[in-house]
Formats: C-alpha cells, structure tokens, sequence
C-alpha cells in the first residue's frame, strides 16, 4: 500500500484541528524547548519549525487530544534534535543543559531565592543526559514514565530503570551537596573548640 504524502495546503477542517491542536499545546511545547535550548530565540526558532511539520503533516496528527500531544511533542523533539546537529561543538550540548538549568532557576525565583530548589537544580545537572531526560520529562514536563519511554524511545522497563538510578544519584548528589555547605560550619566550631594556649594572643 503507497502511503498518502502530505498535503501542502490543509483544507478547512484540517486547519481547524492543526489551530486546536496548537493552542491547546504550543505553549507546553515552547517551556519544553526553552529549557533545552540557550536562548530563548532558539526555542521560538525550533517551535516554528516544529509547527511547520504540523501543518505539512497534518494526515499524521492523531484525532485523540492525548495522543495529539504526544505526537506534537515528539515532532518537537526530532526538530530539536536536527537543530542540535547544526551546532558547530560536539561539546555544546553539555554546555547548553548547564544554560537551561540556570535560565529555569532565574525564570522561576519570584518569591526569592529557594536555595533547596537551587540544590535539585545542580543535582539534575550531575546526572547523565539519559537519567536527567527522564527526570526533567516527568517533573517538568509533567509527561507519564510510559510517555517519557515513548518520546525518548525507549521500553518501560528501560526508562523505569533510568529514573530509579536517577532518583538515587540525585539523593547522593543532595547528600554531598549538603556536606559541603556544612563543613565551613565544622571547621570553624573545630577552631572555637581548640584551646586558646594553642593560638597567639
């Protein structure tokens, strides 16, 4: 059987559901972008784009809204990944997440510094990229671990795996993170602890 190729101009009913389809969801769409890109020019870029697939396979978008989403949401991410591979330094990713994290916590300090949020912050950024896609995918994006596996192609069980060695290594990373802010404090009740022969007067 030939598949159908896509039409270039959607007719009445199909812009119809490609404008629901958008409204309901671009929104969710650019927060997503905008915490994996370093600009938010970049993320409104690849949202274009994203969109720009929508509208040219519009045959593709499923009727379910749910469903709808996910494709609009994994259209997003294979658009991201071609933008990525335009980038000249194979290490910019790394650099790009450490930009997201920091973008997120200014984006979201309205009520003042949360420093325990900022410790998660930097403890999701220790993580491995396919840990911290898992993580950020459920706790950000607000997406089911069986969703999270569909748009990072992976099985349940794999992406269930992932998260639980990431829910462990963000406790350790917590812990260390905890250790270090309190060993100027046990240093200095050390010092006031010495005996007073032992310094000059």
């Amino acid at each position: 059987m030939t598949k159908r190729a896509p039409r270039e101009q959607p007719g009445p009913v199909d812009e119809e559901r490609v404008v629901a389809v958008v409204q309901a969801h671009a929104p969710d769409v650019l927060a997503y972008l905008e915490r994996r890109t370093t600009s938010a020019e970049d993320a409104a870029d690849v949202l274009s784009d994203t969109l720009s697939v929508a509208w040219r396979r519009v045959d593709d978008l499923p009727d379910d809204d749910t469903r709808a989403r996910m494709w609009l949401f994994a259209t997003a991410r294979h658009t991201l990944a071609n933008h990525r591979r335009g980038r000249r330094r194979a290490d910019e990713l790394t650099a790009r997440l450490r930009s997201e994290m920091e973008a997120a916590h200014r984006s979201s300090a309205v009520a003042g510094p949360d420093l325990q949020a900022e410790a998660v912050r930097r403890s999701i950024e220790q993580l491995p990229p396919g840990q911290r896609e898992v993580v950020t995918l459920l706790h950000w994006d607000g997406f089911s671990l069986v969703q999270a596996a569909e748009l990072l192609g992976l099985s349940p069980s794999t992406a269930r795996s992932h998260y639980a060695a990431a829910r462990k290594n963000l406790q350790r990373f917590l812990e260390e993170d905890r250790a270090r802010k309190e060993a100027p404090q046990h240093r200095l009740v050390a010092a006031v602890d010495q005996p007073a022969g032992r310094y000059p007067r």
